[in-house]
């Protein structure tokens, strides 16, 4: 949705703060100023203690999990 945006920025790397009075986003390896800022964090599946379950219980993470499970559904 905003790919040709020209003043849009994606940018995937650690964050360790934020500058909120300076408008920066600090990241591990420097800084980056922003006007507006959408933070998306990453996503892992979580099974409460119980990681035997990984293997019975498929994800729903991504398009790779979603494909899987409509190909075993189907």
């Amino acid at each position: 949705m905003l790919r040709h945006g020209k003043n849009v920025w994606t940018i995937l790397a650690e964050v360790i703060g934020f500058d909120l009075g300076g408008q920066r986003v600090l990241l591990a390896d420097g800084a980056v100023g922003f006007d507006s800022l959408i933070v998306a964090t990453g996503a892992r599946d979580h099974y409460f203690g119980n990681d035997d379950w990984e293997p019975l219980a498929p994800g729903l993470k991504s398009i790779e999990d979603a494909t899987a499970i409509r190909r075993k559904i189907l």
